[in-house]
């Protein structure tokens, strides 16, 4: 007997700037909270992360950037 396994893939989700704002906020499900339902009904989910999960506010020391996207470490829950 076959199993079936459900696979679900998002795009690039950033979480800092303006969002990390939110989950400061609101919480650190609320920007996922639409989708939560749906990412949970997948044996797995996978997405691309555009930020760093970290407390550090410091800054790059080699050629300044035009970004700096981190968001708190919780976000990873």
């Amino acid at each position: 007997m076959a199993t079936s396994l459900r696979l679900m893939f998002g795009g690039d989700v950033m979480l800092g700037r303006l969002v990390r704002e939110v989950m400061l906020r609101d919480g650190i499900h609320a920007p996922l909270a639409g989708v939560a339902p749906l990412l949970r009904s997948a044996d797995l989910a996978i997405a691309n992360l555009e930020c760093a999960l970290t407390d550090s506010a410091e800054r790059w020391h080699g050629a300044p950037k035009a970004y700096y996207f981190a968001a708190p470490p919780e976000a990873g829950q």
